[in-house]
């Protein structure tokens, strides 16, 4: 293949000739391989299929080691598998490339806590305030641990409130906020961390 791309670019009084066929053919062979080694490598060290010192090699570009990552679970994860690590380096990833928009913001809450539903909400008459509920089969541990950490995503100089419901759980709340809140004995209230 790539012999065929290099004779193509060869100007006419070029193509053909024994000499540069030997020539390019030599070379042709040596840049396939080059380009099967370039191949292989991407492919393990891709946030897909990286694993061990690979995926530490990622962890050095996100700027979160392995060690960090264990401390940031400190208690909630004796043994941080290169699975979990990879998620949380995912999540690193896309909050250090950030722009802090409502979707990036739902879509990096989706992740870190793998839910498949987040609310989102800003009030005029709270500025510079989002309100972020997390619905999640997260132990509480967990998501204590995790949220207390850098593991919060909002834009700089806005304050948050985030909370946490089970997943497909009835939550307490007032129906003129939000559809979806159940009232007094209905809901379970939710645990916030502001």
């Amino acid at each position: 293949m790539i012999f065929e791309e290099m004779e193509r670019k060869l100007p006419e009084q070029f193509r053909g000739k024994h000499n540069i066929r030997v020539l390019l053919e030599a070379v042709a062979d040596e840049l396939e391989e080059l380009r099967a080694a370039q191949k292989g490598l991407l492919e393990k060290t891709s946030f897909g299929n990286a694993e061990g010192v690979n995926l530490d090699g990622i962890g050095d570009i996100v700027v979160l080691s392995r060690e960090d990552a264990r401390r940031l679970l400190s208690g909630a994860s004796d043994l941080l598998t290169d699975d979990y690590y990879r998620n949380m380096l995912r999540y690193k990833a896309a909050k250090n490339t950030s722009t802090c928009t409502s979707e990036e913001i739902i879509n990096l809450y989706k992740m870190l806590y793998a839910s498949g539903r987040v609310r989102y909400w800003e009030s005029p008459s709270h500025p510079a305030h989002i309100g972020i509920m997390v619905e999640t089969d997260l132990d509480l541990a967990d998501i204590e641990q995790m949220a207390n950490f850098d593991m919060v995503v909002k834009p700089g100089g806005v304050s948050l409130t985030l909370s946490f419901i089970e997943e497909g759980g009835d939550f307490f709340g007032f129906i003129d906020l939000n559809a979806d809140a159940k009232g007094f004995g209905l809901g379970k209230f939710a645990l916030s961390i502001v």
